[in-house]
């Protein structure tokens, strides 16, 4: 973000008031800038050139503001002044306006055909009558190198030429000549300099040397006379002394030359209107006529304004604060930009902006809605949690493994994504193939030539510079690499890479390759045999920057995606590293890709530790007490890479949406309970898990209930048909949550005494997987919303819905327990909440499924599935 250094008692004074420094800053931030730093001249000074004077209370305070990137407008004293009067409504919006002078007493500049070989482009103003101070004329100045390091691109893009017109006599001409052609006394010096002279005597200039690579190469140089063959400037190097403007300056002559027209119009505008105010006829430009060699003309400066309509309801819909049109007209105004309503053909309500030439960052209505957002205040706009946000699948994937790998005693680095080619290449023993590595055009630094093509290099040089930190030293990273890729717009693309090294007294290749199979078991991979492909192995590698025999590259589901070894002497002694390292690099988008290409459908399941306690049933006359006890609840919930979430604590409230129709489907007789309710794949079932241990199948209303599957292999159906014993839980089985495998049809079950279960889709004795949670967020839980009560089981409704089970409970006056059913999306908004009080009143349930626009209800105290429908 650029950084504007303005006088604070000048600013003050052009702002019409004295600010406290708390106060200033307030008004930035309401405006959208921030103040930076507070300091003073000397101080900067001091701080350059490493003085150790103390400061003196007579020295001026500087205010630096940083601005954003896009406004140009701000990058000085009087744009920022301006808007900061507009936005706090003390002045009205200028209005810009070009000289209406006839083309005959208009100054031209006239094109050769030989600057198309070099800056094909070039726009003009004049400011008549302007009135310079010193302070002005040096704000004059600092836009102009404002402007250079920002939008013009270090001068590459556009080159900004200010003359003292009335030393020289129009019409102009813009050339391209040969450099010995060119002479001319250079701004600042006295003696007469061939082009080519020139260019070498700037070789030692600190500030103009950087420029020289702009046109050094080229057999033409850029440059512009006046009718007597006065040199005005050599752009982008340097203006001539002839025409330098001075304090006495009355009548400024502004050139643009350019590679991008675009950006010299913009460039052009911002410095005509800025400093507009200075002159005699305040906010007035006089054009000139720019003439090219194939009879093609334009005038300039274009400073009409550029129309934009822009819906009512997205400004609204953006900002998220109900606004009526004449308001948001009000905020659009203290930001520069006039609005007026109209009436589209379809009767809605939309504004029509005028962007003024000082407004170049206003592209598209987006930028309208965020000058509203400022001018509102973002501090004023409710906080609101979008529905469509949320963390990318990739991203979500690293953070887990960054957290993998963590807990395996690494420390995380972050490294440059640029670094040199030699460090890319020769330094790890790698040849250039001119295929792989994305190059850095005119870079910066020998040190960011190219964008690496592998992490390696990056978590080398941080060991080189921790080289005498204690060992062994345990580091890893997560990052980005690029690699060219033609089928790419832009010619490349990004791949995520996970790399660790070890590095200590010994190789610790063993402890890589430790971690090289824990990052494969988290991540669900298992070891098989060479040229199997369902799982991953080994297999001996030869890269070069790896010793030979000490080194493997891993294949998983038949890709190579990574190589891990002892790194090579010869690389540690390019690094300066004195121990011995081992290293692991793989791409983990590998992982991702795979279960996106396949029909793979995962699950996750979240243990929920409970403490079940006294229930009150509405279908007896008495009180019937379970046990207290701590058990454990498994939740299972499949899905297609969609992220399954878990739940805690409940506080929101929602519109209530009534099911008109209730029926029961009743159980065997003398079984209560109906957990948990699934639907197969065939939409067969309910299939309900009940108390005494068993899952039943409904059959419709001729067969019932038949038993399908059971928990345990130590279930009789003598000691367990029936029961509702807790203490025979252990032996009877307890399954507590149901679900269907979207794929094989194979029906999972969560146990509160067995774990994870599985059974085929035939039914019978289930299989038993886990005990126990494990993986990237065992023993975790992830807090997405609040809800107005207790949950239970999360089932899937749809897509991207799902059905929660809540128990909301009031102690007053009496106590009680309100069953609903609460379906939200995937983000954790609440879509509809439906109230069971009607029919379950002070009975707890355990489970919504829905199914064919169907809602079936499960609860532990009941001897029968609830049916809710909307007819």
């Amino acid at each position: 973000m650029p950084t504007v250094s303005v006088g604070r008692d000048r600013l003050f004074e052009t702002l019409g008031r004295t600010y406290t420094q708390e106060e200033f800053e307030d008004l930035c931030f309401k405006f959208g800038i921030e103040l930076d730093d507070v300091t003073t001249e000397r101080a900067i000074i001091r701080k350059e050139k490493h003085l150790e004077e103390e400061a003196t209370e007579d020295e001026e305070v500087i205010y630096k503001i940083e601005v954003p990137a896009n406004r140009y407008d701000l990058l000085c004293l009087e744009g920022l002044v301006q808007s900061l009067r507009i936005f706090g409504g003390l002045d009205p919006i200028p209005t810009y306006s070009v000289a209406n002078i006839s083309s005959k007493s208009m100054l031209k500049m006239h094109v050769k055909p030989e600057t198309s070989l070099i800056r094909p482009y070039i726009v003009c103003a004049v400011l008549r009558g302007v009135t310079f101070d010193e302070a002005r004329y040096n704000s004059f100045i600092d836009l102009q190198d404002r402007l250079h390091q920002n939008i013009c691109r270090r001068r590459t893009l556009v080159a900004i030429g200010t003359h003292d017109l009335d030393t020289l006599q129009g019409p102009f001409t813009y050339e391209a000549l040969r450099p010995a052609d060119i002479s001319f006394v250079p701004l600042k010096q006295v003696k007469n300099f061939r082009a080519d002279e020139l260019m070498e005597f700037y070789q030692t200039d600190l500030k103009l040397k950087k420029f020289l690579h702009i046109i050094e190469n080229s057999p033409v140089f850029p440059v512009l006379y006046d009718r007597n063959r006065t040199v005005l400037s050599m752009p982008p190097i340097i203006n001539g002394a002839h025409s330098a403007i001075t304090l006495k300056t009355k009548n400024v002559l502004i050139e643009c030359t350019a590679t991008d027209l675009t950006k010299a119009n913009v460039v052009l505008n911002t410095m005509v209107t800025m400093f507009s105010v200075y002159c005699e006829r305040k906010f007035e430009v006089e054009p000139v006529e720019v003439i090219y060699s194939d009879g093609k003309s334009f005038v300039y400066p274009d400073l009409s304004l550029y129309h934009m309509e822009v819906p009512l309801s997205y400004i609204i819909g953006t900002v998220g604060v109900p606004l009526e049109a004449n308001e948001v007209t009000s905020l659009l105004n203290k930001m520069q930009l006039h609005a007026k309503q109209s009436i589209s053909v379809d009767k809605k309500c939309n504004l029509i902006v005028s962007v003024p030439p000082t407004r170049s960052d206003v592209l598209h209505p987006c930028d309208v809605a965020e000058d509203v957002a400022i001018a509102y205040g973002y501090n004023e706009i409710p906080d609101r949690k979008p529905a469509f946000v949320k963390p990318m699948p990739l991203n979500e994937y690293s953070n887990l493994l960054r957290l993998e790998i963590a807990m395996s005693g690494y420390t995380e680095v972050l490294t440059w994504i640029l670094c040199s080619h030699k460090e890319n290449f020769d330094m790890l023993n790698r040849k250039d193939d001119k295929s792989t590595a994305a190059i850095i055009g005119n870079p910066r630094s020998s040190d960011f030539e190219v964008v690496r093509t592998s992490l390696m290099a990056g978590i080398l040089k941080t060991v080189r510079h921790n080289k005498d930190h204690p060992k062994p030293i345990k580091i890893y990273e997560v990052g980005d690499i690029v690699v060219l890729d033609e089928t790419k717009d832009v010619g490349a693309r990004n791949r995520r890479q996970l790399a660790a090294l070890y590095c200590g007294p010994n190789s610790g290749f063993e402890l890589i390759h430790g971690l090289v199979d824990r990052i494969m078991e988290v991540n669900g991979a298992q070891f098989v045999q060479p040229g199997e492909d369902m799982g991953y192995y080994i297999e001996c590698s030869d890269e070069p920057e790896f010793l030979a025999g000490r080194q493997a590259c891993i294949i998983y589901k038949g890709k190579h995606i990574g190589t891990f070894g002892i790194v090579h002497p010869e690389i540690l002694n390019n690094f300066d590293i004195p121990d011995p390292c081992s290293y692991v690099e793989l791409n983990i988008e590998s992982f991702l890709s795979f279960h996106r290409k396949s029909s793979y459908v995962s699950y996750r399941f979240i243990f929920i530790l409970q403490q079940d306690t006294t229930a009150t049933t509405s279908h007896s006359s008495s009180t019937s007490k379970e046990k207290d006890r701590m058990s454990v609840s498994l939740m299972v919930e499949f899905s297609s890479g969609k992220p399954t979430v878990g739940f805690v604590n409940f506080g929101y409230t929602s519109p209530q949406n009534s099911y008109s129709s209730f029926s029961k489907i009743q159980l065997p007789p003398g079984v209560r309970g109906p957990e948990s309710a699934a639907f197969d794949l065939k939409g067969e079932g309910p299939y309900v898990s009940v108390i005494d241990g068993r899952i039943l199948k409904w059959q419709g209303p001729t067969v019932g209930f038949v038993e399908y599957a059971r928990t345990s292999p130590k279930r009789t159906k003598q000691l367990c048909d029936g029961t509702t014993n807790p203490d025979l839980g252990p032996i009877c089985g307890r399954p507590l949550a149901l679900s269907f495998h979207l794929r094989t049809g194979e029906l999972y079950i969560a146990d509160a005494y067995l774990g994870l279960l599985v059974v085929g889709p035939g039914g019978g004795l289930a299989t038993q997987l886990a005990t126990r949670a494990e993986g990237l967020k065992a023993n975790t839980a992830e807090i997405i919303m609040d809800l107005p009560g207790n949950p239970n089981k999360i089932k899937r409704a749809g897509l991207d819905d799902f059905w929660v089970a809540v128990v909301v409970t009031s102690q007053q006056p009496t106590p009680f327990a309100s069953p609903e059913g609460v379906r939200i999306d995937a983000f954790g908004t609440v879509l509809e909440t439906v109230s069971f009080a009607a029919q379950y009143y002070n009975t707890s349930i355990t489970v919504v499924q829905q199914q064919n626009g169907k809602l079936y209800i499960g609860s532990r105290f009941v001897d029968f599935v609830g049916v809710y429908q909307n007819y």
